[in-house]
């Protein structure tokens, strides 16, 4: 992304995404909407601007907005295969738009989504701790396949490229590990 100052306002303009083609050493402009966070994947780009998210495909070159509404997306995480993503309006709905099927599936959790991230092409999902004894941490295939619980909370999750995941219990010592 890129910003520039604006000696009319006397603040960084909104900033844009653009990619650098190598071979020309040119700068291209791909999109006027991308601010500073952006998730980036073999063949697309995920962004937030506002209240709106965006994917720009690098294939068809071509802005998508995934969601456009006055809900606030506070996390999201881009796959190959679509995003997974939270509002503020509703914290416990996780969606995840899938690209292929251009769909939207939701899951009610009853508890607000903390943090949100891809991981060696799994997506981790941290949620609040409830009163329902509701999963704490969510493991979900790229596709939005839902494919591990963990109903304790957790403070660190890893997953290699095998599939191999490593959590650590929430104020322990204590390591899990789990073949996905």
């Amino acid at each position: 992304t890129t910003r520039q100052y604006s000696n009319d306002t006397n603040r960084m303009t909104v900033g844009a995404l653009h990619e650098f083609d190598l071979a020309t050493k040119e700068l291209n402009k791909l999109s006027d909407s991308a601010y500073e966070n952006y998730d980036v994947t073999e063949d697309a780009i995920y962004y937030q601007a506002l209240q709106n998210l965006y994917m720009f495909d690098l294939n068809t070159r071509e802005e998508k907005i995934i969601v456009d509404s006055d809900d606030f997306v506070y996390q999201y995480a881009g796959t190959e295969t679509g995003v997974f993503y939270a509002c503020v309006e509703n914290q416990n709905r996780l969606s995840f738009w899938n690209r292929e099927k251009d769909e939207t599936i939701q899951y009610d959790i009853n508890a607000e989504v903390t943090v949100l991230y891809e991981q060696d092409g799994y997506v981790i999902a941290h949620f609040a701790q409830n009163a329902e004894n509701e999963p704490q941490t969510v493991v979900f295939y790229p596709d939005g396949k839902r494919i591990y619980a963990i109903n304790e909370a957790t403070d660190k999750v890893e997953i290699n490229q095998d599939g191999i995941m490593v959590y650590r219990v929430a104020g322990t010592k204590q390591l899990v590990k789990v073949m996905l």
